[in-house]
């Protein structure tokens, strides 16, 4: 059962199309779809083997081209080209990782824009180590103490009913034909 169906059951004639969309808006903001989550996940792993493949064949030319200064030269040159895209890429991927984790650290300390949060923090202080980030936590307090409006407040839930002997009183009727200023 998806999530938008156990929404419609939950909420029954309370859930409109404009509920719906809105939902479905929400649930899309932050996530990639699955295809082109494998089309990126595909051209990576072609790069990959397209990158040592060119390494091997460059160490199988510098091998067979014996004295010949020119050819070894360009040959270095490309291992550094390469190396260079390779460490790129890393950088790259580095970064959509940290990205990633610093929307989902913001989403959960309950920021209500983490684009706007994200102005306030010195990203140059963050370091990633796995799916945490090193050091956020502490400018995410500062940040909640010198700017509230930027995140979601926790409201304690209280009781609901009618306060006690609040049926005991009868309501005056007005009588009809007469308005009360």
């Amino acid at each position: 059962m998806s999530l938008k169906e156990y929404l419609k059951e939950a909420f029954g004639d309370a859930y409109t199309e404009e509920i719906d969309t809105k939902v479905g808006q929400e649930l899309g903001a932050g996530y990639i779809p699955k295809q082109t989550y494998t089309e990126q996940s595909t051209k990576l792993k072609n790069l990959e083997a397209q990158s040592a493949e060119q390494t091997k064949q460059l160490e199988t030319l510098k091998k067979s081209a014996g004295d010949n200064a020119e050819l070894l030269k360009q040959i270095e040159t490309f291992k550094a080209e390469n190396q260079t895209l390779k460490e790129t890429q890393e950088k790259e991927l580095q970064s959509i990782r940290f990205e990633y984790a610093l929307d989902s650290a913001l989403t959960s300390a309950g920021a209500k824009s983490a684009k706007a949060v994200k102005g306030f923090l010195d990203v140059s202080k963050l370091t990633l180590d796995g799916e945490n980030i090193i050091g956020l936590k502490e400018q995410i307090d500062s940040v909640k103490k010198s700017d509230a409006y930027l995140f979601e407040e926790k409201q304690d839930k209280a009781p609901g009913g009618n306060p006690p002997g609040a049926d005991d009183k009868k309501r005056t009727e007005r009588p009809k034909g007469q308005v009360f200023l």
